[in-house]
């Protein structure tokens, strides 16, 4: 189940799918539940029961969900922007940060991706590390003026 809007100030609209094509792209965390494994499903699932919904939230909660979703804000992004993406990533899958990056260039703005493979929201493993510093002094290091 995702939110999805078909049109700029039009309310989410449900759709049963653990991804959609829309006009808009729906809100990311939303997605993340039909895909998560067992403890971490188990926890957003008792998560979304407190917050006063049981079965199919209501559009006005839909509406809440995708107005704190950074894709929703995507439109007030004015800077180039560096993706550092972990693919086993449960948190912010990797098709989510993706997601981001196509809107982003979408509008002309400048995105970059990396991907590193064999780590996960943390980007923690040592070779990662050093390579992220590397990556954001260059980055930075091209794009601030001097």
């Amino acid at each position: 189940m995702v939110a999805a809007r078909s049109a700029p100030n039009a309310p989410p609209t449900l759709v049963w799918s653990s991804r959609v094509v829309a006009e808009e792209a729906p809100s990311q965390w939303m997605e993340i539940l039909p895909a998560a494994p067992e403890p971490f499903a188990d926890k957003v699932e008792e998560a979304l029961a407190k917050m006063s919904f049981r079965n199919v939230p209501t559009p006005e909660i839909l509406e809440k969900l995708f107005s704190i979703s950074p894709i929703a804000h995507v439109d007030q992004v004015q800077v180039p922007t560096l993706f550092l993406l972990g693919k086993g990533d449960l948190r912010v899958p990797p098709p989510d940060g993706l997601q981001y990056v196509h809107a982003l260039r979408a509008r002309g703005l400048e995105a970059r991706v990396l991907m590193f493979p064999e780590d996960g929201h943390a980007l923690s493993k040592p070779r990662t590390e050093l390579e992220n510093w590397v990556v954001i002094f260059e980055w930075l290091t091209r794009l601030m003026p001097k």
